[in-house]
């Protein structure tokens, strides 16, 4: 099985430009946690969540209404192609320490998103147990540090 066999094909994304407040309330009314940030052209330059929003934005002060989301956004962009084998995206998403991917065309046009959700319910059983302990692992070791 591969990626683009059980992606999120309709994906909600939005410009750099706009605002944190933009972002959240496109976040809020989708029940959205992750968000690509995209040039008008449809090419990804970031990402942001709402752990980004909780963090850079609100613990630090911002205000939601004037900053954009290109000055919190998380960058660079982490992708997989269409036919990215789905033991494939368990060790990058352990590896790379993310429960989200961007899935990207050849010319870099976002085709979609995976997850480790989309893991539990679609990969085998020994994948999804493996990407998630190691996604939990890494979360765990975050507030042992922090």
């Amino acid at each position: 099985m591969q990626c683009d066999e059980i992606m999120s094909k309709d994906v909600q994304w939005i410009l750099p430009e706009e605002t944190v407040a933009a972002a959240a309330k496109l976040m809020a009314f989708h029940n959205l946690g992750f968000l690509p940030i995209c040039e008008p052209g449809g090419e990804p330059v970031g990402v942001i969540t709402d752990r980004d929003i909780a963090l850079r934005v609100v613990g630090e002060n911002h205000n939601t209404q004037i900053t954009k989301v290109r000055e919190v956004m998380s960058k660079p962009v982490r992708f997989v192609r269409p036919d990215t084998p789905l033991d494939r995206l368990g060790e990058i998403m352990t590896t790379e320490r993310i429960s989200r991917l961007l899935v990207l065309d050849e010319d870099g046009q976002l085709q979609g998103v995976i997850s480790a959700s989309d893991l539990l319910v679609y990969a085998p059983a020994s994948l999804s147990l493996q990407t998630v302990r190691g996604i939990y692992a890494r979360q765990t070791a975050d507030r042992r540090v922090g």
